[in-house]
């Protein structure tokens, strides 16, 4: 018998021919996807991303789905601002030769508000935990325990938008940021799911839902611990995480409220943070308004409302205010609300008020002060006539007056600040604005001041944006359809510049099944028929009926076969130790291709499917009853279907020998005797 030494031949190496990612831009701390296609590629390679020579791509996957001629990677990127990168895929310590260039762009903002108060503003007496009384002597009010009057210890409710790529759900943690509260943990709510954008009041003691998990907080509650400062004015931070993970487990979650944050300092799992404050004030406090602590009003001008120049906060019951020295003339205090409302009959130089406020605690009654100023001028003012021009770069603008004047005396001069756009001019003697924009802008505020012929002074601000001329940029340059399968709709072209809103048009008339939406460009439907390759025209038309135009291509293939498996090998009798006839049990056909197939339960120990061919081959190492088992194909478009067949294995034919040597005389006949003897 001859033995021939097999021969093993070294693998084909690897070659790439294409690096491709699907979008032209992605988010600059967003998910990178590409494609690396060539021949005999294999798992285990890296992708990586670099801007300005920095590495900006971690956590690189592969994606399921991939083969020898093409893999399919993801990974997150770590820029911090705007940039181009250049992506590449590592073989090892080896890059292949293609790369591509991807833009990066600024994210939109992720934002958390709510509609029951303002960023930074006071915090309803609904959502604390206790209201504000007499609790801590005179001169002391301070917060009881337990909820009481409008107090009713509920969450208020919160919203969120833009939440960053790649979140798979949502942590809340609700704490006082003021020095003296050792940030105190009021909150702590997880695993709130993408699907949700906002979180709807919930009462203390509840279940947010069934899915949402929370802690406890400093309060020792298992829920929502509402605000309760015991002096002066607390700031209370909601701050809202996009995570990665789609479930967060903290330790002791139910005992120590540090619990959520403890499991957030793992900042790999953070993708963005938004926040939300409120301040919740125990003492009396009055400060200056930021909006209003100095009046600037006009001579027999009534003022358009009434106004409040200090901002009071805390206290007890109803608040009692007064001011010193008295108001000009014609103006007028609400002594229950600090509201200054009238009209200022006569010229006065800019001075200093005091407001006084008290509240009306029945012992220990609380009192503040805060000082803000007035001024009434002549009647001289500037109206502003466009708050907003929106122009366009090319466009001429004919004579406009962005600012009127009243009183004063005649002539103006007319300046404006900072310097206009190139190709605008203003007429320093009239005020009008003209000229044509020649170049692009956002929005940018100008500041006209007008000078009377006393020297008297007013300004009067507007904005000005000049847009880009219209354009029309190709989202997908070529639709690759299949004949009654509908299509995800998205616009094909998008439109840019020029004057909102667009109206799109397209030639020639689409494939029957397809519809272009008019107003979004949209392309949509299920086509009904085949056709090759052909080019249409979306032309875009603005508001001021300016054109422009983009083409792409649709190729509609014929409907693909639904895919089937056929059963070719319905059992197979197999014996240990014997090497199977390899073969495939179970038959594909329709689909598209490539297949990848799997089996299930696992098979007898020596034996394989290949998953890529469905073959069955091997050599079975230990014996079976008849088992059954089924082989599930997966299609390109993951479509499956199955098909099951049966494996028995007997065990090996062995011969035992009975007799090891036989002595014989001659001529003497010898007894019966079996010198082998068969097992199975």
């Amino acid at each position: 018998m001859t033995v021939e030494n097999a021969k093993t031949s070294a693998p084909a190496p690897a070659t790439s021919n294409e690096l491709s990612c699907p979008s032209p831009s992605y988010n600059y701390n967003g998910i990178l996807s590409c494609s690396l296609k060539g021949t005999n590629l294999k798992a285990g390679y890296t992708l990586l991303a670099f801007a300005n020579g920095v590495s900006i791509c971690t956590n690189s996957i592969e994606i399921t789905g991939g083969d020898a001629t093409a893999r399919h990677y993801q990974c997150h990127l770590t820029a911090t601002q705007p940039t181009s990168a250049t992506v590449k895929v590592l073989d090892g310590a080896t890059a292949f030769p293609n790369t591509a260039t991807v833009n990066l762009v600024t994210p939109p903002s992720f934002i958390l508000s709510s509609t029951t108060f303002a960023n930074g503003a006071s915090i309803p007496s609904s959502y604390l935990r206790g209201a504000v009384v007499e609790a801590l002597g005179a001169g002391h009010p301070g917060c009881i325990g337990a909820a009481s009057n409008s107090a009713t210890n509920t969450s208020p409710p919160l919203t969120w938008t833009n939440p960053p790529v790649g979140t798979q759900s949502f942590a809340i943690i609700l704490r006082d940021t003021s020095p003296s509260a050792s940030n105190f943990k009021h909150w702590s709510v997880w695993n709130i799911p993408t699907s949700q954008t906002s979180l709807a009041s919930t009462v203390e003691g509840e279940q947010v839902n069934s899915t949402i998990a929370q802690g406890q907080n400093s309060f020792g509650a298992v829920a929502y611990g509402g605000p309760c400062p015991l002096s002066d004015v607390h700031a209370y931070e909601f701050k809202l995480y996009a995570l990665n993970v789609s479930r967060l487990t903290p330790v002791n979650a139910a005992t120590d409220p540090e619990a959520l944050a403890n499991a957030l300092q793992d900042s790999s799992k953070i993708l963005g943070t938004a926040t939300y404050e409120g301040v919740v004030s125990a003492s009396l406090v009055a400060k200056a308004s930021s909006e209003n602590n100095s009046l600037a009003l006009v001579r027999n001008t009534a003022m358009n409302r009434p106004v409040t120049p200090i901002t009071v906060m805390g206290g007890v019951g109803a608040r009692t205010y007064s001011v010193s020295p008295n108001l000009p003339d014609g103006l007028l205090l609400d002594a229950s609300t600090g509201g200054i409302s009238g009209t200022p009959t006569r010229e006065s130089a800019q001075s200093d008020y005091t407001m006084t406020v008290q509240d009306s605690a029945t012992s220990g009654a609380q009192r503040t002060t805060a000082k803000f100023k007035i001024a009434v001028t002549a009647a001289f003012s500037a109206t502003v006539n466009n708050a907003s021009l929106n122009l366009t770069q090319g466009q001429a603008l004919p004579n406009t007056f962005p600012v009127s004047v009243t009183g004063g005396a005649a002539p103006y001069r007319y300046s404006i600040s900072p310097g206009l756009p190139p190709g605008l001019t203003l007429n320093s003697a009239t005020g009008a604005l003209s000229g044509t924009p020649a170049a692009a802008q956002g929005a940018v505020n100008y500041t006209v001041t007008v000078t009377d012929a006393s020297s008297k002074t007013v300004t009067a601000s507007f904005s000005i944006m000049v847009k880009a001329p219209l354009s029309a940029r190709v989202n997908t340059p070529t639709y690759a359809l299949t004949q009654n399968t509908a299509m995800v709709s998205n616009a094909p072209i998008a439109a840019t510049g020029g004057t909102e809103s667009y109206r799109y048009s397209i030639s020639p008339s689409l494939p029957s099944g397809l519809t272009l939406d008019s107003a979004t460009g949209a392309l949509s439907g299920t086509p009904t028929a085949t056709q090759g390759a052909t080019n249409y025209t979306v032309t875009v038309t603005d508001a001021s009926s300016r054109t422009a135009t983009g083409s792409f291509s649709i190729t509609v293939s014929a409907s693909i076969p639904p895919l089937t498996m056929a059963v070719n090998t319905p059992s197979y009798a197999l014996t240990q130790g014997a090497a199977a006839a390899s073969g495939v049990p179970i038959a594909t056909s329709g689909g598209t291709t490539p297949y990848t197939y799997r089996i299930s339960p696992s098979l007898p120990s020596g034996l394989t499917l290949n998953s890529a061919t469905g073959a069955l081959s091997g050599t079975p190492t230990a014996t079976q009853g008849a088992t059954n088992y089924t082989v599930t194909v997966t299609d390109a478009n993951s479509r499956t279907a199955s098909g099951s067949f049966a494996i028995t294995i007997a065990p090996a034919l062995s011969a035992n020998v009975n007799t090891p040597s036989l002595s014989l005389t001659q001529g003497v006949a010898m007894n019966n005797n079996i010198p082998v003897l068969g097992a199975s």
